[in-house]
């Protein structure tokens, strides 16, 4: 990470509990009374100005923004709660930072896209497939509109540990029990340490503006599933391929992004081998 001092606004989060492992400088923030974490909660006003002081008194530089409500499951069935925090709070929190001073990072989505092709360019017109994405526009707009100095980082698919999708089939599989997997919803994966390397470089440049990491490619999460359980020796044929409607998913057909950055160097994405194997589930069975 950067040697200025940089603060983690969701450590409970799965990116950034990988984040102050792979740096323990790092300072965080949790909801819960975590020993080391400064506790905060979008929804509570009062953690508010205990955050400022902290950041002031600490002389804080970078803020990486990870806090919120990810499920896009829960977006939908929560809108009211969920756009109160991953809208109006965020923009609360953002604003606070740019007047404290601080460069920070905002972890977008490619939801703010239809995810109707593939490879979107970072100035397409937003036409988000979801109210998760929705939401992310909108935050979004707000920085843009407000000029903050807060760099806006659009990834595809993140591969967190744990990630659940991939724990349950490999349980199943070694139970040599079936498990269904959508083969009509595409993501394009990333792993974390792709993206902790590019949030890296952008802590570096505190350059505001849009970041679109993506993986190389579209992929099923059938064929997904199945390309891991061959790389962990694991039966794939115990994959069942099913309709994401079954499940009462919105499947799309489209999750990658043209990679960008407003920096001089280019910007590469990251190949699906190359994401399972980060994901370090080989190296631990």
């Amino acid at each position: 990470m950067s040697k200025s001092k940089t603060l983690i606004i969701g450590g409970d989060a799965a990116l950034g509990r990988y984040l102050c492992q792979q740096d323990n400088t790092l300072r965080y923030t949790s909801r819960r009374n975590t020993p080391g974490a400064i506790t905060f909660d979008l929804a509570k006003p009062e953690h508010f100005d205990s955050l400022n002081h902290f950041i002031k008194s600490e002389r804080i530089q970078n803020v990486v923004v990870l806090a919120g409500i990810t499920s896009i499951k829960l977006c939908e069935q929560q809108r009211e709660y969920s756009e109160f925090i991953n809208v109006e709070r965020t923009k609360l929190l953002l604003d606070m930072l740019h007047t404290a001073g601080c460069f920070s990072i905002f972890l977008s989505t490619n939801h703010v896209f239809s995810c109707n092709k593939a490879y979107t360019p970072w100035n397409e017109p937003s036409s988000p497939c979801s109210v998760y994405g929705r939401q992310k526009h909108q935050v979004e707009q707000f920085i843009q509109s407000h000029d903050l100095n807060t760099m806006v980082v659009r990834p595809s698919k993140i591969l967190t540990k744990p990630f659940q999708l991939i724990d349950n089939m490999v349980n199943t599989l070694i139970q040599q029990q079936t498990f269904d997997a959508f083969d009509d919803h595409y993501f394009s994966p990333i792993s974390a340490p792709f993206i902790a390397r590019h949030i890296n470089t952008i802590l570096n440049k505190q350059t505001s503006g849009i970041v679109q990491i993506s993986g190389a490619q579209d992929i099923c999460y059938y064929e997904f599933l199945k390309k891991v359980a061959g790389m962990l020796n694991l039966n794939a044929n115990l994959i069942n391929p099913i309709k994401a409607a079954t499940k009462g998913v919105l499947a799309t057909k489209f999750g990658t992004l043209q990679p960008y950055t407003p920096y001089q160097e280019t910007t590469s994405s990251q190949s699906i081998e190359d994401a399972i194997n980060d994901y370090h589930y080989l190296g631990e069975r």
